[in-house]
């Protein structure tokens, strides 16, 4: 019995030394005073890694050593730092420009660059979506629900239903927070388990909420993507087999700065009305 409760003793003290040493590199990613949304972080020859939240904001947990953490941002030179971690460290970056504007892309009257690269894509679908058999990750997520204006005729709209507000920029702000860390597994077919390691939400969720890797694991390979919490519709990848029934492609920017180029290509529904992603890809 004795040595049971020493065993046991050991262990919790080994537990909390352990924790001690787990320290935060955190900053601000930016470039000329302007944040950089969702930048790429990650500890150089590992694949350890995060990206910075929209307000250029990062937060990389490690453990005491010696660290190259690499900052990427597409359009950007790559820029590596040293650090030695001894305890909770600060470290802001301010990433250059590239400028590599379509200089050397010749863009006419006919057909945009992009749709050249998409169809290359297209043809290469089923073998990227074929290529991996299984992987795993570990994911930090981050999601909030923000009320940035209100109808004029509100404050009426809101009387008639017996509510009372003095002030109704008082309703404006985050109504809805959640944030969770997990680490997740997949293996062809369908065989996903996430294990979750903290989850904290706070306020009222109004709309939709992603807490789970597992509810965003998108695939653009896939001709339809499933995103059940926000549609019942599938949506229509931007390489689908027919994308360019739904979609206009318009070629951005070239990144030659690593060993492929890299094209930033902006995504457009032909039809509001279909079931398609906008941005850029």
């Amino acid at each position: 019995m004795h040595f049971q409760k020493i065993l046991l003793y050991f262990s919790v003290f080994n537990f909390q030394i352990s924790l001690s040493q787990t320290f935060n590199l955190s900053g601000k990613i930016s470039s000329n005073g302007e944040p950089l949304a969702f930048a790429t972080i990650y500890v150089k020859g590992t694949a350890i890694g995060c990206s910075s939240n929209s307000e250029g904001v990062y937060n990389l947990k490690l453990e005491k050593g010696y660290y190259e953490i690499e900052f990427h941002y597409l359009g950007y030179y790559t820029k590596t730092e040293k650090v030695n971690l001894l305890e909770h460290f600060t470290l802001n970056v301010n990433l250059i420009n590239e400028g590599l504007l379509l200089k050397e892309v010749e863009v006419n009257d006919s057909e945009d660059p992009a749709y050249a690269i998409i169809r290359n894509s297209i043809k290469k679908r089923n073998h990227f979506y074929n290529q991996i058999e299984e992987y795993n990750c570990k994911a930090y997520i981050k999601g909030f629900q923000k009320i940035l204006e209100l109808p004029k005729n509100f404050e009426k709209v809101l009387k008639l239903m017996g509510g009372k507000v003095s002030d109704t920029s008082q309703l404006k702000g985050i109504i809805y927070l959640s944030e969770s860390e997990s680490e997740f597994f997949f293996k062809k077919p369908n065989q996903v388990q996430e294990v979750m390691y903290s989850s904290k939400v706070s306020g009222n969720n109004q709309a939709f909420s992603f807490n789970k890797l597992s509810d965003l694991n998108i695939n653009f390979y896939k001709n339809l993507v499933q995103i059940g919490a926000l549609s019942d519709r599938p949506l229509i990848s931007p390489i689908n087999e027919n994308a360019f029934l739904f979609y206009k492609f318009n070629l951005l920017e070239i990144n030659n700065s690593q060993k492929n180029a890299i094209y930033k290509i902006k995504v457009m529904p032909k039809r509001s009305q279909d079931p398609c992603f906008k941005g850029t890809i």
